[in-house]
């Protein structure tokens, strides 16, 4: 007996919604049972309506449930609801610090948005030096946004010396990664250059590669040290972002003459006695 075309369809059309029906019920399940991974999945679902009604309230809950179990996507969603007021009441310093627990584990977005928020003075106390810092560890995993402000910070002197070619090196960086205007700024930086300048930044842009370190003295870590450090006179020379015998030393020398143990690591606890003791000199 043939049965007809649009009883087979019936069939393969119920039976794709009880298989995605399962597999909502057994995201939803373990979710409910604390599994990190499917609360987060959960928050995802009602942010974007997927299989259910929209519902950003909904939303946060299960971010945050998935937050407090360290994982780093629910805290950097969790961020942005608090950063937008969106399913949930606004709270910018709520939001800066889930975006840090979320950037501390290398989540690229998350460090761009704690850039975001020391650049700005959003939550936190206006920062634009340890901002690089965030935006250079996600321009380093290919954020454009990042390289983007990155560049501008370089060209405008915003927490740093007015540098052309890096700013140039920054902006070409993003431009090559889609990021909208990057390659308007660029030509305005290249107009204030000359055209050996250009040929080293165009050099440096194409032998730039990504790095993901799960170090904490990475290089951006190592350069906002060596900027501190020779802001309090412990060190002279480049920010190279290289802890050689010369930064060693002096990150030894700061350590000693705060009471802290340790040689010449460059540690959380060091940084933030740093930061501290820059804060004093009203940097």
């Amino acid at each position: 007996m043939k049965i007809a075309p649009i009883i087979i369809l019936s069939l393969m059309m119920s039976a794709c919604v009880t298989v995605t029906t399962n597999r909502a019920d057994s995201v939803q399940s373990r979710a409910e049972a604390g599994n990190a991974e499917s609360q987060y999945k959960m928050g995802l679902r009602y942010t974007n309506g997927q299989g259910v009604r929209q519902d950003y309230a909904k939303a946060v809950k299960w971010f945050n449930e998935a937050a407090m179990q360290g994982h780093a996507g629910a805290q950097y969603f969790s961020g942005v609801a608090y950063n937008t007021g969106r399913g949930i009441r606004q709270n910018h310093q709520t939001a800066a610090k889930l975006f840090v627990l979320a950037a501390d584990q290398g989540h690229a977005k998350a460090q761009f948005q704690i850039g975001e928020a020391f650049i700005n003075g959003k939550g936190v106390k206006y920062d634009p030096r340890w901002a690089l810092r965030w935006y250079e560890m996600a321009a380093m995993q290919e954020h454009s946004g990042s390289m983007f402000m990155l560049g501008v910070a370089y060209a405008s002197g915003l927490g740093v010396k007015t540098n052309n070619m890096t700013a140039w090196k920054w902006l070409d960086l993003a431009s090559l990664h889609k990021y909208p205007q990057a390659d308007i700024a660029r030509e305005r930086v290249a107009s204030k250059m000359k055209k050996g300048q250009i040929r080293r930044a165009a050099n440096n842009s194409a032998s730039w590669k990504p790095v993901h370190s799960s170090m904490y003295a990475n290089a951006p870590t190592v350069k906002y040290v060596q900027y501190g450090l020779k802001k309090l006179g412990y060190l002279k020379g480049k920010e190279d972002g290289i802890l050689g015998a010369r930064s060693g030393s002096a990150v030894a020398k700061f350590r000693t003459d705060t009471g802290l143990i340790g040689g010449k690591g460059i540690t959380p606890d060091m940084v933030m006695v740093l930061r501290k003791k820059l804060s004093g000199t009203g940097s």
